[in-house]
């Protein structure tokens, strides 16, 4: 038997995914092998106790393609066939099986009898595969409240995916990552397709649909291949395999790992040995090029890989390795970083002059059916009133909830008078699309000025957020504001922030997901007065019946739970939402129009960086923010210019900023498509590391003419404590005074971007790389990417590379097409001058001189100073 094939057309079929041909094998290998039974016997059971977890776990199956006014359970009799079909305790057919596993050739069975087993165990795979359907849509919500507490959250997109696309894996946690590209990163929650997952830091946890448990820790590389197949480039990770999942396979550069139960780990990283360890029981090592070349490693067995089938023994180091109960400890700090900021920006938001209503759902002293408004500065607002409805964690351990599932559940409030401008702002988690309508918020119904804010299902897999409001008192006459299908049902269970702003002054209606916009349209019969108001007379959160006089409206009701909810009586900007969605992110506003970092009116809320904090600048010119005398720190990183069509500037002109909390987040300077500029006059800067120009249409800019900049540690994908020019994008460094040190390297161009680093005169103090702690500086700059020098009266700061313990280090990488560009500040000199030293080796693959430099008066050498025999230092020269 051919077991790796096997698992193979077992995982096809699962999927539902074997062609004729292929089914066709798989029958032929399930007659002929009573081990290919009992591994499908296996598989079975494991996709029904996935089934029969959803069930229990997660309640009421999630509605058709036709959405009724009812929840539905899963079919009672598809539990009843799983009780019959695959129990082989008490099956008959199977216990002749388990007995005689030899029957057909022993002649106990026919095989037209061994044929219809064969199709008996098909079928109740069938059935099997439903309950595996109804999982994957419920599988989300498992452990969402940790998930989206501890993650590096992407930005809320919709991800165009074919209905039928199987899913083979889904992103349980995520602490502290920073995804190479947020834009294409997976959702937390959500099932995947085969697909491939990069980033620079944190630990993923990842679990196949076969029951493989990943944890995985960056920098990271892995493609998903099936829910038995994963090919990983980089990355350190852990792998847990239960039964039905033996046969897990790994692809890693020079070698094939295969499991044969139950745990191991390994430590990819690319150009270098891959290394393998076994936690407990048996992995087979393989050959990609050699299939004979094969070996066994067994409990306590390690091994490092250089080539394919070159395996030498290493000490054990199983215990180094990432695991679920680090990543679960990983996750409760972060859960209670996360909570402080929460509390910060609800204290804003009640202080808020505009806030009228704020709920965070908290138990009241008044009662158990009261839900306390919070805002400060309300008028005349009643608190709310709970109906039906019960208490439930909301999005991190800690949080309350109410939980909406009954059609009477609901919250009831009252906001008199009428509004011109009105922003909503909500936590929800949507557990079912299972009626016409998942409501969220509704006005009385029946005159004019009256709205409701729904979830209205687009098809059997995805919904659209809706605003409406009503034109005409007592008619059936509304206007609609439907939003581009947002939702998809493998997302039920994960939490996610709306909003809506109704800009009356304006004219616009927009909403919003995760901060982000996903509508945005001019209010109809805009000239009209009556058309810019809303009312609140009487209003209802959650399930609804409010709908007044002849307004016919669908069955509304909402099933999830909320955590938050506001209303403000102003229209919040983009970035105030963002701000709010993003927790642990702090906006640069300039509301105050002063510029100062220590006005709380210039930030986001109201609310002035704090420790654990990501400073996120996208002001400009007169907007952009001016650092001048003050102290800060410790903050978690300072992003400027951190999304596509926005800059962001910022000026230093003294005090200390520190942001090195967490050591594996980065101050960026041109990010997610951003335009970032730094200028530091003076002032001590003290980051983890730099990245300038950091992916795809990013632009960076870091000019440094004083002051003292120090870089404390390493981007784990590059290894580099300053990257310029990374994943596409475009950066330049750029020193002419002041002193520069670094822990690690230099990177210029790194994953296809573009970078530049210029020493503009002679005024540096210092420019050391790798001089600062224990590790070694490097400098390497890849094709298209330029070191740049203009030399002025008195020569040019050298840029000085350093080792660090005489235990090697320190090297100099030039790549083929790497560009050196040379000039003058100000007269033309002749003479020779030290651009760069190094305490290690030269790899020069081929720098020649950027376009433009006049080669017939400059040339450049690679020189021995040190007469150590190997050159040291790269100097320029002008003949006239």
């Amino acid at each position: 038997m051919d077991r790796d094939r096997l698992v193979k057309l077992l995982g096809l079929y699962f999927d539902e995914g074997l062609t004729e041909e292929t089914k066709q094998e798989l029958e032929r290998m399930l007659l002929a092998s009573p081990q290919a039974r009992e591994l499908f016997w296996q598989k079975a059971k494991m996709h029904s106790m996935l089934r029969q977890q959803g069930q229990e776990s997660w309640g009421s199956e999630q509605g058709s393609a036709n959405p009724s006014s009812q929840k539905q359970s899963p079919p009672a009799d598809t539990s009843d066939v799983f009780s019959g079909a695959v129990d082989r305790d008490h099956h008959p057919t199977l216990v002749s099986l388990r007995e005689h596993p030899n029957a057909e050739e022993r002649g106990v069975i026919s095989k037209n009898t061994l044929t219809r087993v064969v199709t008996l165990l098909l079928a109740a795979s069938v059935l099997i595969a439903v309950g595996l359907q109804f999982y994957s849509s419920q599988r989300s919500q498992i452990q969402v409240a940790e998930q989206q507490a501890t993650g590096d959250v992407p930005r809320y997109r919709q991800r165009n995916v074919s209905e039928t696309e199987q899913w083979v894996a889904l992103l349980r946690k995520a602490v502290d990552v920073h995804w190479i590209d947020a834009d294409s990163a997976p959702n937390l929650g959500e099932p995947m397709p085969p697909r491939r997952i990069q980033f620079e830091s944190g630990l993923i946890e990842i679990q196949t649909t076969s029951g493989a448990l990943m944890v995985l820790e960056g920098p990271a590389d892995l493609e998903i291949i099936s829910d038995m197949e994963v090919r990983c480039r980089q990355g350190r990770f852990r792998v847990d395999v239960p039964p039905p999942a033996e046969g897990f396979l790994v692809h890693a550069p020079f070698v094939k790992v295969v499991d044969r139960g139950t745990a191991f780990a390994m430590n990819i990283n690319p150009n270098e040995e891959t290394e393998v360890h076994v936690i407990d029981g048996l992995v087979e090592l393989v050959s990609p090029t050699d299939t004979d070349s094969m070996r066994e490693l067994r409990k306590g067995d390690s091994v490092s890989v250089a080539s394919a089938g070159a395996y030498r023994d290493i000490p054990s180091q199983s215990n180094s390795f990432p695991s679920e109960s680090q990543i679960r400890s990983r996750s409760r700090g972060a859960n209670v970083v996360r909570k402080l900021a929460w509390q910060r920006r609800r204290d804003a938001l009640t202080e808020h002059p505009d806030c009228l209503v704020y709920f965070d759902f908290s138990r009241s002293e008044l009662g158990e059916t009261v839900l306390t408004n919070h805002a400060v500065h309300a008028e005349k607002v009643a608190d709310g009133t709970i109906v039906g409805c019960n208490r439930a964690q909301g999005r991190w351990p800690g949080k309350e909830a109410i939980e909406f599932k009954s059609m009477s559940d609901r919250i009831r409030f009252s906001l008199p008078g009428v509004h011109t401008t009105l922003t909503c702002i909500t936590s929800v988690r949507l557990d079912a699309l299972d009626t016409s309508i998942s409501s969220l918020l509704t006005s009385d119904g029946d005159l004019v000025g009256d709205f409701r804010w729904w979830i209205a299902p687009e098809s059997a897999d995805s919904a659209r957020l809706s605003f409406e409001r009503r034109e005409r008192s007592l008619r059936s006459e509304v206007q609609a504001y439907p939003s581009s299908p947002v939702f998809r049902r493998s997302q039920l269970g994960t939490w996610v922030q709306l909003a809506f702003v109704w800009d009356g002054e304006q004219g616009t209606v927009r909403q919003y997901v995760n901060g982000n916009l996903v509508s945005n349209e001019p209010i109809r019969s805009f000239g009209l007065d009556h058309a810019r108001m809303l009312r609140l007379d009487k209003v209802e959160i959650g399930n609804s019946s409010l709908i007044g006089g002849s307004y016919d409206a669908p069955v509304r009701n909402f099933n999830g739970r909320m955590d938050e909810f506001a209303i403000f009586g102003s229209a919040l900007n983009p970035q105030e939402l963002l701000a709010y969605y993003d927790l642990a992110k702090v906006s640069w506003s300039n509301t105050a129009e002063d510029n100062r970092w220590s006005e709380s009116a210039n930030w986001s809320l109201g609310i002035l960086p704090a420790q654990h904090d990501v400073v996120r600048v996208d002001r400009s010119d007169r907007e952009k923010l001016i650092v001048t005398d003050e102290t800060i720190g410790n903050l978690k990183a300072i992003h400027i210019g951190t999304a596509r069509g926005e800059k962001g500037e910022m000026d230093i002109l003294g005090g200390t900023i520190t942001a090195t909390v967490n050591s594996n987040s980065y101050t960026r300077v041109g990010v997610a498509g951003g335009d970032g500029v730094v200028k530091q006059f003076d002032g001590d800067v003290t980051v983890n590391a730099l990245q300038i120009g950091l992916d795809k249409e990013s632009q960076g800019n870091y000019e440094m003419s004083g002051g003292k900049l120090l870089l404390m540690r390493g981007v784990k994908l590059s290894s580099s404590s300053l990257e310029v020019g990374s994943q596409q994008g475009v950066g330049s460094f750029e020193i002419s005074a002041g002193s520069l040190e670094s822990r690690a390297g230099v990177t210029l161009g790194y994953g296809d971007g573009v970078g530049t680093f210029r020493v503009r005169g002679s005024d540096a103090s210092k420019i050391r790389i790798g001089s600062f702690g224990s590790f070694d500086g490097f400098w390497v700059q890849n094709t298209g990417s330029t070191l740049a020098t203009l030399i002025d009266d008195r020569g040019v700061s050298t840029i000085f590379i350093d080792e660090v313990g005489n235990d090697g280090g320190g090297d100099v990488t030039f790549a083929d097409g790497a560009l050196l560009d040379v000039g003058f500040v100000g007269e033309s000199q002749v003479g020779s001058w030290d651009v760069m030293k190094w305490d290690g080796k030269l790899n020069d693959h081929g720098l020649r001189f950027a376009e433009g430099v006049d080669q017939s008066v400059w040339s450049f050498q690679f020189v021995d100073t040190d007469s150590s025999g190997d050159p040291d230092t790269l100097r320029v020269t002008a003949a006239r």
